[in-house]
């Protein structure tokens, strides 16, 4: 959440924050290191950002892309607006999840967020990889990203109803990623 209030008190730092939202725990994420990050915002004023280690920031520009206009077609397909005043994607390398929605801050594995036109192939941005499940940087920022919905604003009652959030956010993930793409025909590749 945004900083409200910050004290220096000698060497002594502390920072008040916006209250968060009523969340499920596994949604807690805090996150503390040197990062660049590339940002925009959406067509109502949510700032959104891609975190990644310095040096790297141009390679977030087209998850940072795909993100705001996700967003934005979430809120006016879902016809609720993004419920926090920012959203935050962080690459991590070698993060073993590959990507967690946690609420506001959104981890993902570096290769699976950030994208470099020099060393990343084309069609990396939309291909199928050996486990036959799409790896995409579109598919999988906009899955995270409906995750801020389903799975967060709205939480399953038990982990035994898990199925529903991810069943629920691959499936509009292929609608947003169709949307903003398509050319793609990723309804093709769905399974």
């Amino acid at each position: 959440m945004p900083v409200m209030e910050e004290k220096l008190d000698g060497l002594v730092k502390t920072l008040s924050f916006q209250e968060s939202p009523i969340m499920s725990t596994y949604l807690v994420a805090l996150i503390i290191g040197l990062f660049d990050y590339v940002e925009a915002s959406t067509s109502d004023g949510i700032k959104v950002r891609v975190y990644c280690q310095v040096g790297k920031s141009s390679q977030g520009k087209f998850a940072l892309d795909v993100a705001v206009k996700t967003l934005d077609l979430y809120k006016t397909y879902f016809a609720v607006p993004y419920s926090l005043p920012k959203l935050d994607m962080v690459a991590i390398p070698d993060f073993a999840a590959g990507a967690m929605e946690n609420y506001g801050l959104v981890t993902y594995r570096e290769t699976a967020l950030l994208f470099d036109d020099r060393h990343s192939a084309g069609s990396n941005k939309q291909r199928v990889d050996s486990m036959h499940f799409i790896n995409s940087y579109t598919v999988v920022v906009a899955h995270e990203l409906a995750h801020q919905w389903f799975g967060n604003l709205v939480t399953m009652e038990w982990w035994t109803h898990l199925w529903l959030n991810e069943g629920f956010a691959t499936w509009v993930s292929y609608l947003a990623a169709d949307s903003l793409f398509p050319e793609w025909k990723v309804w093709t590749q769905f399974s």
